[in-house]
């Protein structure tokens, strides 16, 4: 696990890549959800996906036509860090992806107005 432990902080240093990991906390997610939840163009979040995939933090799963992304149960360093990067993530200045999944599963979140 020490060798690896670089790259996975590495991977937890991007805010973007963070939405993503939260958002796969709730359960596993093909790209066209996340791309709607996470209001991400797919390029984007295809290129962070990849980063988290050779991190080895995600893998993907086909299911006919889609793949589901899915956080790697078997990655030790993610296993022991996911309970307290789950607290850190859930009380960040962002609601829970699951309350904006909750409105609508492939809706928009509305922008708050400050």
């Amino acid at each position: 696990m020490q060798s690896n432990l670089p790259q996975f902080f590495k991977a937890l240093s991007d805010p973007t890549r963070l939405r993503i990991l939260r958002l796969l906390m709730e359960a596993p997610h093909c790209v066209c959800e996340m791309e709607e939840a996470l209001s991400l163009p797919q390029p984007l979040l295809s290129r962070h996906l990849a980063y988290l995939r050779a991190a080895s933090l995600v893998e993907g799963v086909r299911d006919g036509v889609r793949v589901n992304y899915r956080l790697r149960p078997d990655h030790e360093a993610l296993r022991i860090f996911l309970p307290a990067l789950r607290r850190a993530l859930e009380t960040g200045p962002q609601p829970p992806v699951s309350r904006l999944l909750r409105k609508s599963r492939l809706s928009t979140p509305a922008r708050r107005n400050a």
